[in-house]
């Protein structure tokens, strides 16, 4: 354990130009420029528009939640998502002069976990870790990301 009155984790995301430039458009973003979407990742504004991960803000969940903080998990978490709902949204347009195509048009929800393991390289050969309230330090701390960031570049 780290021994510590208060944990404060500094890191922070920012949104990109092209979300500004979006805005002007007419694609529905917050007053940070983060864009808007449901929790099928897809905009507000315009249901052929996905986005996932730190660029954007979830709105709607089931559950009454906020949109998570912005962390690579979710990212990592909405990918297979964004790839089904965007397959199913272009498999709907290919097929829409069938009818009766049977061509599923639903989209899948994404639900994003409520906490995550949080880490943090020190730049000593050791990191810094929380979760579920509990900070930790050290160098099996470091070894333990570095098997997480292998095993996530291994996929």
């Amino acid at each position: 354990f780290v021994d510590m009155t208060y944990c404060v984790w500094a890191t922070g995301a920012s949104a990109h130009v092209l979300a500004s430039n979006l805005k002007k458009r007419g694609v529905s973003c917050t007053p940070e420029h983060w864009f808007r979407v449901t929790p099928t990742l897809q905009s507000l504004s315009h249901e052929n528009i996905f986005a996932a991960g730190d660029c954007c803000s979830i709105e709607g969940l089931s559950d009454g939640r906020l949109a998570p903080p912005k962390a690579g998990l979710y990212a990592v978490r909405a990918g297979p998502i964004l790839i089904q709902n965007i397959s199913r949204l272009l498999s709907y347009y290919s097929n829409e002069a069938s009818v009766g195509s049977g061509v599923n048009r639903s989209f899948v929800t994404y639900s994003p976990q409520e906490d995550f393991l949080k880490l943090i390289v020190c730049g000593n050969g050791e990191a810094l870790g929380f979760r579920f309230g509990v900070p930790f330090y050290g160098k099996w701390v470091w070894k333990l990301k570095d098997y997480i960031d292998k095993k996530f570049m291994d996929l």
